[in-house]
């Protein structure tokens, strides 16, 4: 998208960005009528259990995939939500 003069030279990146962050959502399923192709059931809605000891169960539903393998990691998320 070229920019005229005066344009707000962001707005087409800005929409970009926000419709990247849709696809990469967690904790809910994505409609094709807005996904399309990247559309899913509802996913990571259940407790997790730590790796170490799985006697322990923490609520981590939501959040955002880290990539297309749909795993979640903190780090990716932290950045998103500074």
């Amino acid at each position: 998208m070229k920019a005229e003069p005066g344009q707000d030279v962001y707005r087409a990146i800005q929409k970009d960005m926000t419709k990247a962050l849709y696809y990469q959502r967690c904790g809910c399923g994505l409609q094709e009528e807005y996904a399309g192709v990247y559309k899913h059931p509802i996913c990571h809605a259940h407790k997790a259990v730590f790796w170490t000891d799985h006697s322990v169960e923490k609520e981590v539903s939501g959040g955002w995939h880290d990539a297309g393998d749909y795993g979640r990691y903190i780090s990716p998320v932290a950045l998103t939500i500074n």
